[in-house]
This record gives C-alpha cells, sequence and structure tokens, in this order.
C-alpha cells in the first residue's frame, strides 16, 4: 500500500485551497435564501462519489449524497430537524429505509411522562423514509432515571441482523453498552466499560462490536483502548494509548479484516487516520497530522471517506476527503459551511 505523505508546504497549500473553498461556499450561502438549520445549507458536491451512498449529518440534518448525484444539484435531505434541538448518530440499516439516530429535543404534551415535558431528554428514534410518518421515539433518557441528566444515549447502530439497536448510555462520567431489542424494547447491557465507553460499532457480518474507550490511570493520565468484543463475550483489546494519543471512532472494513480510526497524535488535537488489522497487528499511518475524524469505508474496501475541519473565523468548517487505499491520493468530494460527522458508506 503506498501512503499519502504530504509535506508540511503541501499540507499547508491545501489547507489553504480547503479554506477558500469553504470561503465561497459561505458566500454562496450568505447570498441564498433562508434556510432552516436542517436543510443542507448549499452543500454541493465537489466531484462525484464513485459508487453506493454516503449518510452523514450537520447535527440539525441527515443527508445524503449518491453517486448518480450531478455535482452541480445539491445532496439530498433525509430528515431535518423542525426545531434547534440536534440529531446525531444516523444510521441507516442497509437494504432497507429504516433508520436510527439519536435526538435531543422537547418532548410534546402527549410525551410518555408529560411532567418532564418542560425539559430536553435525549431518545433513541426509528424513522421510516419510505413512510411520510415523523419518527418514532424508541427508547428516552428519563426510562429508568430519575433526573434527566442521570442517563443519557449518545450513540445508536444497527446489528448486522436488524433486530437490536446498539447504544451507548451513561452520563458525563461513565458510559456503558447496551442493545435494544426492536422486538419488545427491552434494554441489554452488553459491556460495562469500567470506565467512559465513545464510540461502539457492530461488525458489518458478524454479531461482533468494536468499541473506543477511556480512563483514568492511578496517576491520573489519560489511556485510550480499541477493543473488540468477540460473539463469545471476550474483549480484546486491539491497542491502547497514553496520554494525548486518544483512539476514536472506528469503522470495520467490509469483510472485518482491518478497521480504520484516528488518533490524537499530539497536544494541541491534532487527529491522524490509521488502519489496523482486527487481530491487533500492522498499524498504519494513512494521512499527516491534520484535524480528521469519522473514517469509513467504500462498499468494496478500496477507498476510505473521512472529515477533515478548519477554522474559518468564528466557525469550524469541514469537507470530507475520498483516499484511494492503493495510491494514497486523496480528494475533496464535498465542502461544507458547516461541521459534518456520523459518516456511513452504502452500497
Amino acid at each position: 500500500m503506498i501512503l499519502n505523505k504530504a509535506t508540511p508546504q503541501r499540507q499547508a497549500a491545501r489547507q489553504g485551497l480547503f479554506n477558500l473553498l469553504v470561503l465561497l461556499a459561505l458566500g454562496l450561502i450568505l447570498s441564498a435564501c433562508n434556510h432552516s438549520r436542517g436543510e443542507p445549507l448549499g452543500i454541493y458536491p465537489q466531484k462525484s462519489l464513485p459508487n453506493g451512498s454516503l449518510i452523514f449529518t450537520n447535527h440539525f440534518g441527515i443527508f445524503r449524497l449518491d453517486s448518480e448525484k450531478p455535482v452541480n444539484e445539491p445532496v439530498t435531505t433525509l430528515y431535518s430537524s423542525t426545531v434547534s434541538s440536534p440529531l446525531f448518530s444516523p444510521t441507516l440499516l442497509p437494504n432497507s429505509s429504516k433508520m436510527v439516530f439519536i435526538w435531543s429535543r422537547k418532548l410534546p404534551e402527549e410525551s410518555p411522562d408529560p411532567s418532564v415535558s418542560a425539559y430536553y431528554p435525549t431518545g433513541v428514534y426509528l424513522l421510516d423514509l419510505a413512510s411520510d410518518q415523523p419518527p418514532t421515539l424508541l427508547w428516552w433518557a428519563h426510562e429508568g432515571s430519575e433526573k434527566p441528566d442521570d442517563l443519557w444515549p449518545s450513540s445508536s447502530q444497527w446489528s448486522a441482523d436488524g433486530k437490536t439497536v446498539v447504544l451507548l448510555i451513561g452520563n458525563s462520567d461513565y458510559r456503558d453498552i447496551y442493545k435494544l431489542s426492536l422486538e419488545d424494547l427491552t434494554l441489554e447491557k452488553v459491556v460495562d466499560c469500567e470506565g467512559y465507553c465513545q464510540f461502539v460499532i457492530p461488525a458489518p457480518i458478524s454479531n461482533r462490536l468494536i468499541f473506543t474507550s477511556r480512563d483514568k490511570t492511578e496517576s491520573k493520565q489519560e489511556v485510550g483502548t480499541i477493543s473488540i468484543l468477540e460473539e463469545g463475550g471476550t474483549i480484546k483489546p486491539l491497542i491502547e494509548n497514553k496520554g494525548v494519543d486518544y483512539v476514536t471512532k472506528p469503522s470495520w472494513s467490509p469483510n472485518e479484516s482491518q478497521i480504520a480510526f484516528t488518533m490524537q497524535v499530539d497536544e494541541r488535537g491534532f487527529r491522524t487516520v490509521f488502519l489496523l488489522n482486527t487481530d491487533g497487528t500492522n498499524l498504519l499511518q494513512l494521512t499527516d497530522k491534520g484535524a480528521y475524524h469519522s473514517p469509513v469505508w467504500s462498499p468494496d474496501g478500496k477507498m476510505l471517506a473521512f472529515v477533515e475541519e478548519a477554522q474559518v473565523g468564528e466557525r469550524i468548517t469541514s469537507r470530507i476527503i475520498l483516499m484511494h487505499l492503493q495510491t494514497g491520493k486523496m480528494q475533496t468530494l464535498l465542502v461544507s459551511p458547516t461541521e459534518l460527522d456520523d459518516l456511513q458508506w452504502l452500497k
């Protein structure tokens, strides 16, 4: 595999071009008609997606970019929040119109508990894109909790068989991994993280899970870990890093032989994209230092897509990058004047 090892000069030039493109996008937006926060805000692809569909969010809307989408047309809005309430972690069940996501919103008067309608609980929602019905609330933060800030979900992912939703549930001190059955809406804890789990991703074929966690040693040093929960229930740590080397948001390759993830590599917060075999061998750095996150694999396993952030004035802007794994070549797929996250690349 040939890696893209950009020089600092090339990196700076690339960043300058990124900032210029973002400023142009901002100009288009400011001159456009009014948009709600959940609309695509003038996000146009810079090049065609090679194959499949890419799902992503700006936390107030869920969008899809299809491979047949012309570059002069904006991305498709799958769902837009009608209120200023963030939604995140959208996951579309493959070969289906069903999507789950986390939504922080004010409950209506007909909520499960009207006495707490003034709060903004965080819940797990199911949306059928083939229907014109609003999202269905599956589980919400007040269930089993005395106060709205005692317990909340922070990640939602479909299991490979589509029968359960894998969740991270906890608070600011801890998060554990649960499975929510869609048959009877029962909740089962599957991993006690003994600390703070950050991300959990079910495998695309098997019933394995990969998750990241953070904890502190007796010397108060932060430790970041990537682990696999095997089908038999055994937890296998893959990589552990101390100090500033946090590991974030892994993604399975289509055949489950590798994972892609980002890791913080210095105290300034730079994050780099890495590959790692799922047996814990062959750690491979793919990018130079940058503000990268959310890598996902193409359905054929030949490319990665990930987000790069940049500071433009007081605004955080984003672009989605495509990397060809065989050559290391990187291309800008689209540029956004808002923060993007939660990428999912489907066939």
